[in-house]
């Protein structure tokens, strides 16, 4: 398990008031307040749906097709989506959180779906160029594919639920 998978497991999801307020402070620092999109359960982009705020989408979940909203991060930031579900997995995130703390960036992980997937959220600054290399040596250090470890700009808020309904708790790291 990576280092902050028992924290992770252990963390109180968010409730209605000061911690869920706070983990919607954080999307609005980290998402831009346009571009967002409806997902249906099968990660499939909802056709005719227009979502003109974060909050108007959540609204959306459960309607319909709608499973979640993904939206588009802010130029400073990325996202990393690891869908692996062996050794691996722990590996990505140790050294993507280790790369993050040799260069002094920000960055919240949170369980994403099964075991093995997890979405690692980045201020990189102007580092973009240098994160997109370590990415890429990364995958081939882990026999990886770009789907396995997937650098992203868009991608589900962390006040939306996962497609299948749960909203893993983020670990501030």
């Amino acid at each position: 398990m990576p280092r902050v998978a028992t924290a992770a497991r252990t963390a109180a999801p968010a409730r209605r008031g000061r911690s869920s307020d706070v983990v919607a402070a954080i999307d609005d620092l980290l998402f831009d307040p346009g571009g967002w999109f409806a997902i249906d359960r099968h990660n499939r982009r909802v056709p005719r749906v227009v979502i003109p705020t974060r909050q108007a989408g959540l609204d959306l979940v459960g309607r319909g097709q709608v499973a979640t909203i993904v939206g588009r991060l802010r130029p400073e930031a990325a996202a990393i989506d690891i869908d692996l579900d062996d050794w691996r997995a722990v590996r990505a995130v140790d050294e993507i959180t280790a790369w993050c703390d040799q260069h002094g960036l920000c960055r919240l992980i949170r369980p994403s779906g099964a075991a093995g997937h997890w979405h690692i959220l980045i201020v990189h600054g102007r580092l973009l160029g240098g994160l997109q290399g370590f990415v890429h040596d990364l995958r081939g250090r882990l026999a990886a594919s770009a789907k396995q470890i997937d650098l992203r700009r868009t991608l589900r808020p962390l006040t939306a639920p996962h497609r299948f309904g749960n909203t893993p708790p983020p670990t501030f790291a």
